[in-house]
């Protein structure tokens, strides 16, 4: 719970509010952690993941949908942004 709210920049008592729900909606479960049995370890169950499946085609239809109206010119000026906001470098061709 500890290491999901400093990743999530969350405090701890907000993360168990979330993972209490999402367990109670069947989309994660707990288990005792190996390295110390005072913590948990929290995972995915199959439906969790099928809701970040679902989600995820989701979000990549409404980016597929905003980038379908730029241009071309525009399109290689969005990825050359977002490759910079993410650090990473992006091939030319020619």
């Amino acid at each position: 719970m500890l290491q999901l709210a400093k990743h999530l920049q969350l405090n701890k008592s907000s993360i168990t509010g979330l993972v209490d729900r999402a367990e109670r909606r069947g989309l994660v479960e707990r288990t005792v952690s190996p390295n110390d049995r005072r913590g948990f370890n929290v995972r995915l169950t199959a439906a969790g993941r099928q809701r970040v499946h679902v989600a995820g085609g989701e979000i990549e239809r409404q980016i597929h949908d905003a980038i379908h109206t730029l241009t071309e010119t525009e399109r290689t000026e969005l990825t050359a942004l977002a490759a910079k906001i993410l650090g990473i470098t992006v091939g030319t061709n020619g």
